[in-house]
Protein backbone atom coordinates (compact mmCIF):
# COMPACT_ATOMS: atom_id res chain seq x y z
CA UNK A 1 0.00 0.00 0.00
CA UNK A 2 1.04 3.47 -1.01
CA UNK A 3 2.46 6.03 1.71
CA UNK A 4 1.41 9.37 1.27
CA UNK A 5 2.46 12.71 2.67
CA UNK A 6 1.52 16.19 2.72
CA UNK A 7 2.95 18.81 1.09
CA UNK A 8 2.06 22.64 0.56
CA UNK A 9 2.30 25.53 -1.08
CA UNK A 10 1.27 29.58 -1.00
CA UNK A 11 0.05 30.65 -3.68
CA UNK A 12 -1.98 33.94 -4.03
CA UNK A 13 -5.28 35.11 -3.44
CA UNK A 14 -6.85 35.77 -6.68
CA UNK A 15 -5.30 32.52 -8.33
CA UNK A 16 -7.04 30.82 -5.13
CA UNK A 17 -10.39 32.64 -6.09
CA UNK A 18 -9.23 31.81 -9.79
CA UNK A 19 -9.40 28.07 -9.69
CA UNK A 20 -12.86 27.91 -7.77
CA UNK A 21 -14.33 29.87 -9.77
CA UNK A 22 -13.30 27.17 -12.10
CA UNK A 23 -13.91 24.00 -10.32
CA UNK A 24 -10.48 23.03 -10.35
CA UNK A 25 -8.64 20.97 -7.53
CA UNK A 26 -5.22 21.76 -6.47
CA UNK A 27 -4.61 18.55 -5.35
CA UNK A 28 -5.15 16.85 -8.70
CA UNK A 29 -3.01 19.96 -10.70
CA UNK A 30 -0.08 19.07 -7.69
CA UNK A 31 -0.03 15.70 -8.25
CA UNK A 32 0.00 15.84 -12.07
CA UNK A 33 2.25 19.07 -12.57
CA UNK A 34 4.75 16.80 -10.00
CA UNK A 35 4.60 13.54 -12.48
CA UNK A 36 4.98 15.25 -15.23
CA UNK A 37 8.01 17.26 -13.97
CA UNK A 38 9.77 13.77 -12.43
CA UNK A 39 8.97 12.53 -16.03
CA UNK A 40 10.65 15.25 -17.96
CA UNK A 41 13.72 14.65 -15.50
CA UNK A 42 14.19 11.52 -16.03
CA UNK A 43 13.92 11.99 -19.65
CA UNK A 44 16.54 14.28 -19.65
CA UNK A 45 18.73 11.79 -17.35
CA UNK A 46 18.30 9.03 -19.94
CA UNK A 47 19.30 11.20 -23.38
CA UNK A 48 22.33 12.56 -21.06
CA UNK A 49 22.92 9.19 -20.17
CA UNK A 50 22.67 8.22 -23.84
CA UNK A 51 24.54 11.13 -25.34
CA UNK A 52 27.34 9.68 -23.13
CA UNK A 53 27.70 6.14 -23.81
CA UNK A 54 26.98 7.78 -27.74
CA UNK A 55 30.24 9.15 -27.72
CA UNK A 56 31.80 6.61 -26.01
CA UNK A 57 30.81 4.36 -28.84
CA UNK A 58 31.66 6.30 -31.33
CA UNK A 59 35.48 5.71 -30.09
CA UNK A 60 35.29 1.93 -30.48
CA UNK A 61 36.65 1.11 -34.08
CA UNK A 62 34.35 -1.77 -35.90
CA UNK A 63 37.58 -3.50 -37.81
CA UNK A 64 38.90 -3.99 -34.00
CA UNK A 65 35.89 -5.15 -33.17
CA UNK A 66 35.41 -7.30 -36.08
CA UNK A 67 38.83 -8.80 -34.97
CA UNK A 68 38.13 -9.39 -31.74
CA UNK A 69 35.15 -11.03 -32.29
CA UNK A 70 36.83 -13.61 -34.87
CA UNK A 71 39.38 -14.14 -32.48
CA UNK A 72 37.01 -15.20 -30.03
CA UNK A 73 35.09 -17.68 -32.72
CA UNK A 74 38.28 -19.39 -33.60
CA UNK A 75 39.38 -20.20 -30.14
CA UNK A 76 35.93 -22.33 -30.08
Amino acid sequence: MAKYVTISARILEEKKKEMEKYDLQPTEIIREAIDNEIKRRKAQEIKQKLETVSTELAKINPDETAKLIREERDKR
